[in-house]
């Protein structure tokens, strides 16, 4: 349902994202993933990605954070980059962490991950909010964010060889297309 322009919509105002929620709660990391796809969907839609973030996405990003599998972590930081490359969302993000969904949101994603495409884009995420929401940057600082971002480039991998990096480019296209 969420793959088609209309539905995504409607899916979101039907309360899609309290289902989504529930699910996501579930204790199995298939259910997870599955519930990662289907918001990571929602947030690649222009028209869905502002309109997802105001109905609740945050508070399902952060439950769905919390998994180790790291299909659903990468799932998660590209759903984080793509509500935080919509400007108007960016303020909205940031204000909710004071009720601690940004910190959690961070300390979750992309922990123990060495994979190089979701370390790049939590770090990116972070990027766009701090640009997008210069007003917000004092929240993000009291929530540790500096720190968070230390960790996250700090588990980079080293220089990899060209045959790594073309590996690399090769999984990482492979999951844009998947999506």
């Amino acid at each position: 349902l969420a793959s088609n322009q209309l539905s995504r919509k409607q899916f979101i105002h039907d309360d899609g994202l309290n289902m989504l929620m529930h699910l996501g709660q579930v204790d199995n990391d298939e259910i997870k993933w599955l519930c990662a796809k289907v918001l990571l969907s929602l947030a690649s839609g222009d028209e869905t990605r502002a309109l997802a973030v105001e109905k609740g996405a945050m508070s399902l990003l952060v439950a769905l954070a919390t998994s180790k599998d790291e299909n659903t972590q990468r799932a998660c930081a590209f759903t984080l980059y793509m509500f935080a490359s919509t400007p108007s969302n960016c303020s909205r993000i940031v204000r909710e962490s004071s009720a601690g969904t940004q910190k959690s949101l961070f300390r979750h994603i992309g922990v123990g991950m060495k994979d190089p495409l979701t370390l790049k884009l939590c770090v990116r995420a972070i990027c766009l909010l701090t640009i997008h929401a210069p007003e917000e940057r004092s929240i993000l600082v009291q929530s540790s964010i500096v720190t968070q971002l230390q960790r996250l480039t700090s588990m980079r991998p080293n220089q990899a060889s060209s045959e790594e990096e073309k590996q690399e480019n090769q999984e990482n296209d492979a999951f844009r297309l998947a999506y």
